[in-house]
């Protein structure tokens, strides 16, 4: 016997050449199938979307402060109209009766008058 008792016939290399074409091929089909189910996102798209986020917490960073310094304004003008309208009273309280006392007081002078 010699070496070329051991070497495959045609058909049979045809044979293990389609077993392997078909191996790649349900192999790349896997793979196609993994990769389609993956969300990819693209860079310039996802760039993009960052820089959106980004100017969209800067605007609500920039209201907040705005917020923040109304807020502080309403309550320094509210303190203020606290003081004023604490005065008033105190003032109202102690020009009363220094009305009725003038009042009284000229009533009797204008009447020991008459």
């Amino acid at each position: 016997m010699t070496g070329d008792a051991y070497e495959p016939t045609l058909g049979e290399v045809a044979r293990s050449v389609n077993r392997v074409e078909r191996e790649m091929q349900a192999g790349f089909a896997a793979i196609r199938r993994e990769i389609a189910g993956l969300s990819f996102v693209p860079a310039p798209v996802y760039a993009a979307d960052m820089l959106a986020y980004r100017d969209r917490v800067q605007r609500l960073e920039d209201d907040l402060e705005e917020e923040r310094k109304e807020r502080r304004e309403t309550e320094k003008t509210a303190q203020q109209r606290s003081w004023q309208a604490t005065w008033s009273v105190k003032l109202a309280a102690i020009g009363m009766p220094i009305t009725l006392i003038t009042s009284v007081v000229g009533a009797l002078i204008v009447s020991g008058l008459k």
